[in-house]
């Protein structure tokens, strides 16, 4: 807002630097104008050096539309007061769109005391407001402290960065926004050439309320009539599906089955995984007889990949919400939820991130299989890694083995359907050259029906 004054505050190396001059030079490129005030902090060369591999860097911008000037002479020499005269002067010459102090500290170090610091800053934020320009003061927490601005400033925003493991995490939280509605809690950061980009928590921007309800939900087939007989003629329209299996068992090949039904019957559809390239899964659908080949030459299917040690979740739940409303899918794969849970989602988020998830893949009108890995064989053994989603997914079907002798059989079962009904025994489940297929159902007295072991 023209005229406020925003103190952004964060350990060494947080991205003050980044976000303040980002501010400016993208406010230059709009036709705003920008004064950097330094006090004591790098070089002005050094900084142009550093922001010159940014793309929102314009070395024409320089020394005109972004205008950087010292203000360490007058605050060392006489004190505040001339620093203030300094600036006024500046402001009301160059008349800029927002002007940046970096760094707070050092006034507050050469003031008298907390009176006098928020006597300054009340009276920069005044010759501010008259000319129509927005403050952004920077703070160091290392140093000393900076408490007295915090009653004076308009909006507060605090970056962090933090180990996670090998990895290192920003955060980004606004903890003052004085007449606005800001989004609540800790967002990802992440600097690279394009600057400092923030990724909102997708908990604290999706949708609250519930999806509107359907009195009937239609069922979207897998292509493959044993299977869709085993829930209930196919999954619910609009819900999630955590398919879980033992490594090899098939839950990439049903998945994309689904898929690729679904855009023969006119269903766009989008596969998002982590783990294999998308030539392999398609390659390995073919080998199957599941035309998702065809799909994805002619448009009906997208495929994604992205590694799951790069990234965080938040910017992988945004860019898959982007490619659902630009493709308008309607049938979806996540292929490995590890994938998600490797990209910077804690323990304390798991439960608010997947009920955000999966109610605004609801909200989309998308029907969504997400896969994972379990070590259990058995799916009457099995264990949900992930228990967190599969409590807020409406359906859970379990793929495994079993042992036969020496051998080990393929086994399938459907341990949660939401809507309607469907088939509770395990059945065998068979992948050969001429496609999947579900077999017999297994007695439990054999020792691998829905309440045994092996």
């Amino acid at each position: 807002m023209r005229g406020s004054s925003t103190l952004i505050v964060g350990p060494a190396g947080s991205g003050k630097t980044v976000l303040t001059n980002q501010i400016s030079f993208n406010l230059a490129r709009r036709g705003g104008r920008a004064i950097y005030v330094t006090l004591l902090t790098e070089s002005h060369g050094h900084i142009v050096s550093n922001l010159s591999t940014l793309d929102f860097f314009d070395a024409n911008a320089v020394g005109d539309a972004v205008y950087y000037v010292s203000g360490a002479a007058p605050l060392l020499e006489t004190g505040g007061a001339a620093l203030l005269q300094m600036i006024t002067e500046l402001v009301h010459e160059r008349r800029p769109t927002v002007l940046t102090i970096d760094c707070l500290n050092t006034v507050q170090l050469h003031l008298d005391n907390e009176q006098a610091f928020r006597t300054f800053l009340r009276d920069l934020d005044e010759v501010l407001a008259i000319h129509g320009c927005t403050g952004l003061y920077v703070g160091h927490l290392e140093t000393a402290s900076i408490a007295g601005a915090f009653p004076v400033v308009d909006t507060i925003l605090r970056l962090d960065h933090e180990r996670a493991g090998t990895n290192a995490m920003r955060r980004l939280q606004v903890t003052k926004s004085r007449g606005s509605g800001a989004l609540e809690g800790q967002h990802a950061v992440v600097i690279s050439r394009a600057g400092l980009t923030v990724f909102p928590r997708l908990e604290s921007m999706a949708a609250a309320e519930a999806p509107s309800e359907e009195s009937s939900r239609p069922r979207l087939s897998f292509g493959i009539p044993s299977i869709d007989d085993l829930v209930g003629g196919g999954l619910p329209q609009r819900t999630s599906t955590v398919l879980l299996g033992a490594p090899g068992s098939g839950k990439t090949l049903l998945a994309t089955s689904f898929l690729a039904a679904g855009a023969a019957a006119g269903d766009p559809g989008l596969y998002f995984g982590f783990f294999e390239w998308p030539s392999r899964i398609v390659e390995g659908a073919a080998r199957v007889g599941i035309p998702l080949a065809r799909e994805v030459e002619r448009g009906a299917v997208e495929m994604l990949w992205r590694p799951p040690y790069r990234g965080n979740v938040d910017a992988l739940a945004l860019e898959l919400f982007a490619a659902i409303e630009r493709r308008k899918v309607r049938r979806l794969v996540v292929d490995g939820l590890i994938g998600l849970v490797r990209s910077g989602l804690f323990e304390e988020r798991m439960m608010p991130f997947f009920a955000a998830f999966t109610n605004e893949l609801r909200r989309m009108s998308v029907t969504a299989i997400l896969t994972d890995e379990t070590a259990n064989l058995a799916p009457s053994d099995v264990t949900v890694p992930y228990e967190t989603a599969s409590l807020l997914a409406e359906n859970l079907v379990a793929i495994g083995y079993r042992e036969v002798g020496p051998m080990l059989e393929r086994v399938i079962a459907v341990l949660k359907l939401r809507y309607g009904n469907y088939d509770r025994c395990v059945h065998r489940f068979q992948i050969g050259a001429e496609g999947l297929s579900v077999g017999d159902a297994i007695a439990t007295e054999a020792g691998a029906g829905p309440a045994g072991g092996r």
